[in-house]
């Protein structure tokens, strides 16, 4: 008998890993398509994409609606096997902590693994190639996470006269832009620093 239990134990703690992994992937799907079309240069999909890296307190929503998908699974876990109570809760602990840990764990290795990993990639620009009227200036942006790195680089990149952006952790941007054609006021005024604020450190 505790044999087969301890079997259950195990196929439940399973089961919820790989159900908090997919929970945990799901609502990254949106930022981890901005940033891979960012790094190949499909400008239309990243147009796409733009919006929901410019959706106010993104990091919460996107952690919010990671439980909320695994507990939706667990409510449909516990009502499929005739469980669906608070003894029923206690019985499948296992499985609900696999769940709810792995989703976070997730979330958590997205936030501070990889985003900050794909944000460090070399734009490839030889700074000591640009004109003689490029000046460079450095700016704080109030992102949420790394993988907005992308999104302010895609938007300075826009701006004419914008030679080169280089990020660095956590949250600095290096602005290299031909004073002939564009200003520092021009460049703060772009719409994405209305969501988040940039400030000029020098």
């Amino acid at each position: 008998m505790d044999c087969c239990d301890n079997s259950e134990k195990k196929r439940d703690k399973k089961d919820g890993i790989g159900k908090g992994i997919f929970y945990g992937i799901i609502p990254h799907l949106g930022c981890l398509g901005f940033i891979i079309f960012s790094i190949l240069g499909v400008t239309v999909a990243t147009t796409v994409f733009r919006s929901i890296l410019m959706t106010p307190y993104l990091l919460h929503i996107l952690i919010g609606l990671s439980l909320i998908l695994a507990t939706f699974s667990l409510v449909i876990y516990l009502k499929r096997i005739d469980k669906f109570s608070f003894s029923g809760l206690l019985e499948k602990k296992g499985y609900a902590t696999a769940l709810y840990g792995t989703t976070l764990a997730v979330n958590l290795l997205f936030f501070l693994v990889i985003f900050p990993a794909v944000a460090g990639i070399d734009s490839g620009v030889d700074v000591g190639s640009l004109s003689a009227d490029t000046s460079g200036k450095i700016l704080q942006v109030d992102i949420p996470c790394e993988g907005h790195s992308f999104l302010i680089n895609n938007e300075l990149n826009q701006v004419n006269g914008v030679e080169n952006v280089e990020f660095s952790s956590p949250n600095y941007f290096e602005v290299f832009y031909n004073k002939e054609k564009v200003d520092l006021e021009e460049i703060l005024s772009l719409e994405v620093f209305d969501r988040y604020k940039a400030t000029v450190e020098r």
